[in-house]
């Protein structure tokens, strides 16, 4: 049938008497005319650019202890990036030298902030605000950008970064254009790595440590000691990039006593106090003594004169005694070589690096 208000033809499904008329169920015939639809506007396409991928660069993080969690392995981090604007992610794989392969362990975080120093990071002050030292950085993605922080700002942890082996903060960052930044108002030796502070040299890594921007690589206690060679592949890249350390397991080991001092005796005997450190003690939250973070509390002294070690003995407290009839035996074993003390805590996992101490004029 058709009806008159509306085009086509329709075919009667049903018909019922309802309220004293009869009601139809009409359905459209596919034989029948339709009214034309409305043209529609095709648009206009969105066009992206294309990106360049460009080659990955890649670098190997291991970072000391974070002051929260008593670490049993080394905390290893892979940081990658890429000098073209298009680079993303890239595969992460581990190459094993004796089995002469490579094992997949995932991909890369998002894009860190990766660069090189452009000179060597003078010698610092640990633990307080760097004023006179300045570094120069040359960051692999120019596109990239490094601000400063203010002082509440570098207390609440921002701009921690890694020069070397050394964790520092930057208050302030001088752009020089073409990805290049000087970096001053420093915060040196940061979790430990006062030891660091020194022998810089140019061409470092500088890594940003933002947590979202590193990629995690899984070790054991059997890879202290070991070489660690990561390779990454994106889909701009040629050839893998790779990256080697050799892992030192910081993380898992206590950190050096401070605040030495060596105190000659009525009876010529040195007297030897130190104070000890903990991997749990960042926070100092209730001011008393922070936690031991170890099984026991142990420390190893020992007498040097170059690398020979001409004593040591074993202390259960932050003290200890180096009797007259020794010192006199040990100077004479030394030939007149310089002779130092150093004090390293015993830890769960091994020693931490020592305290060095002069003999007293």
């Amino acid at each position: 049938m058709t009806l008159a208000d509306e085009p086509g033809r329709w075919r009667i499904e049903a018909s019922d008497w309802e309220d004293m008329a009869v009601k139809l169920t009409l359905r459209a015939h596919e034989g029948g005319t339709h009214a034309a639809a409305a043209a529609g506007d095709s648009g206009t396409a969105l066009r992206e650019a294309d990106l360049v991928q460009g080659p990955t660069h890649l670098a190997i993080v291991e970072l000391p202890p974070d002051g929260a969690t008593l670490a049993t392995a080394p905390v290893v981090y892979a940081a990658a990036t890429g000098a073209d604007a298009g680079w993303r992610r890239a595969v992460l794989l581990r190459y094993h030298q004796g089995l002469e392969g490579t094992e997949p362990i995932g991909r890369t975080a998002p894009r860190a902030i990766i660069g090189t120093t452009l000179d060597a990071l003078p010698e610092g002050a640990p633990w307080r605000i760097d004023r006179r030292s300045v570094v120069e950085v040359a960051l692999d993605n120019a596109a990239d950008a490094l601000t400063g922080a203010g002082d509440e700002a570098l207390l609440a942890g921002s701009n921690l970064c890694l020069i070397g082996g050394e964790v520092l903060q930057f208050g302030m960052a001088e752009p020089l254009g073409a990805g290049r930044f000087r970096l001053s108002r420093l915060i040196r030796g940061w979790h430990g790595t006062e030891w660091a502070c020194a022998a810089h040299q140019p061409g470092e890594r500088f890594i940003v440590l933002d947590a979202g921007r590193l990629a995690p690589v899984s070790l054991t206690p059997a890879d202290i000691g070991q070489s660690l060679d990561l390779r990454a592949i994106g889909s701009g890249d040629l050839v893998p990039a790779d990256a080697s350390r050799l892992i030192d397991g910081r993380a898992a080991l206590p950190l050096a006593p401070v605040h030495g001092r060596v105190e000659v005796q009525a009876n010529a005997d040195l007297a030897i106090r130190w104070v000890r450190r903990s991997r749990l003690g960042w926070a100092w939250a209730d001011l008393g003594d922070v936690p031991l973070g170890e099984e026991r509390e142990a420390y190893l002294v020992r007498i040097m004169a170059g690398e020979v070690v001409l004593r040591s003995w074993e202390e259960a407290a932050p003290f200890s005694t180096y009797p007259a009839a020794s010192i006199a035996a040990d100077k004479a074993v030394a030939a007149g070589a310089e002779r130092r003390i150093e004090i390293l805590q015993r830890g769960t996992n091994g020693l931490s690096r020592p305290l060095v101490l002069q003999f007293p004029e």
